[in-house]
């Protein structure tokens, strides 16, 4: 049941549970309320001695600025849970709604007694896209405002369900909406796939091995590839008779046992130790590398371009390939990932299944995906560190970025560190 009336404005009071925050900038409406009033009645509900706005909350807030003393309003007895349902549908009509408020409006309503599956009716989103509202919910409030100015969009939203830790999620919120999110997200995912690994393997060298922390006094059994292979299914077979140890590293792990005698000077443990920190030390850096060639061959992989891109392509080409180059061919394999496109397991029709599909796809797209292979996809000359880790500026990669920054490629600051000299792994000095 409902009916019209005018209300004094101060017996109307807004509803906490409006899921739009802030009203915005009220100046222009305020002004055409107070020129001609206001044409479309506000929605209350009774509430205590005055009323609940559910619809109009900044209508009555611009004629509270204009000076008006009381609105029109339409009073409803709908419950909560049907007042949470029309705030929430009314706002996202009006396409009032940020991604978080919809999100908060969506578990209003779930508090409430509504379904995911009412809610999907109601909004017309699907049930999958309810479910990904409501994850953001797990961010921090003020960070994911923060990643919002920056620009961040849901689909960079959506890259945090690779992550399972919702700590490593809000951290991840700091570079949202930057250059460097897409560097700090594959790294976050690469070490949440390595712990995992880490973790079988130290529950199955637990089972008969005590772990330390150096391996300097030890001898090693078996270098382990604890983050590319699974853990055996059995123990070794002289484990009640061997006192083994074992020594768990990101980038150097071994089952161990301990040396009775290593007849080793100290100046050779020395040298030892220093070359297994140049070793570690090697590893971060190549892993730093590795994940920037990952996102560069990314950027090729989902590179469609400007139509103005394919002379700039063509030049590069003419310039660096067709004259200065003995070597022209790619590989098929890596030219069909790179383009997305599936291969059969018979290689001989390889050929033809690449030439038709190929012959689908725009020429600057064909001739980046080209180059890149041919260029800059890896190889030593893509290195820019020697053997002592110091930096070496490398001509193919400072290349390599140049040529896809013109092509809308943004490179995150730790690139640009690896690239100028600047990264803090890079040893100083001579």
């Amino acid at each position: 049941m409902s009916n019209i009336q005018y209300i004094a404005v101060e017996k109307i009071t807004p509803h906490p549970g409006n899921p739009r925050r802030e009203l915005g900038d009220l100046t222009e409406l305020a002004a055409s309320i107070k020129e001609s009033g206001i044409f479309q009645n506000l929605t209350v509900v009774p509430f205590e001695d005055g009323y609940r706005v559910v619809i109009g909350h900044r209508r009555l807030a611009a004629a509270k600025l204009a000076g008006l003393t009381e609105v029109p309003c339409t009073v409803s007895d709908m419950d909560e849970r049907k007042q949470a349902a029309t705030m929430i549908l009314e706002n996202m009509q009006r396409c009032d709604l940020t991604v978080r408020e919809q999100a908060e409006g969506f578990q209003m309503m779930l508090d409430l007694g509504h379904t995911k599956d009412e809610i999907s009716e109601k909004t017309g989103l699907s049930a999958s896209t309810v479910d990904r509202r409501l994850k953001l919910l797990e961010l921090d409030r003020d960070g994911f405002i923060q990643a919002t100015d920056r620009g961040a969009t849901l689909s960079d939203f959506a890259e945090l369900d690779k992550i399972k830790d919702t700590k490593v999620k809000n951290k991840l919120l700091d570079s949202i909406g930057t250059n460097n999110f897409r560097f700090d997200l594959r790294q976050a995912i690469q070490k949440q796939d390595d712990d995992e690994q880490f973790a079988k393997w130290k529950t199955y060298l637990d089972s008969f091995a005590t772990e330390v922390k150096s391996q300097m006094d030890y001898e090693r059994v078996e270098w382990l590839s604890v983050y590319s292979t699974d853990p055996p299914e059995t123990i070794p077979e002289d484990a009640d008779k061997v006192e083994y140890y074992y020594y768990l590293s990101r980038y150097d792990s071994s089952l161990l046992k301990k040396r009775v005698d290593n007849g080793k000077s100290p100046e050779q443990i020395e040298r030892e130790r220093k070359e297994q920190e140049r070793k570690t030390l090697s590893q971060k850096l190549s892993d730093v590398c590795e994940t920037a060639r990952a996102l560069r061959r990314n950027f090729v992989r989902e590179y469609t371009g400007k139509n103005e891109h394919l002379k700039i392509l063509i030049e590069y080409y003419t310039k660096h390939i067709m004259f200065n180059s003995h070597w022209t061919d790619v590989d098929e394999e890596d030219m069909a990932e790179i383009c997305s496109i599936e291969l059969p397991e018979d290689d001989e029709q390889w050929e033809e299944i690449l030439t038709a599909e190929l012959s689908k796809l725009k020429p600057r797209t064909i001739l980046l995906a080209y180059i890149f292979l041919l260029r800059f996809d890896e190889g030593n000359g893509m290195k820019p560190y020697d053997y002592y880790n110091r930096f070496s500026s490398s001509k193919d990669l400072e290349d390599c970025y140049s040529l896809l920054n013109e092509l809308g490629y943004q490179m995150s600051d730790e690139e640009k560190k690896l690239l100028d000299g600047t990264h803090e792994l890079y040893v100083k000095g001579e």
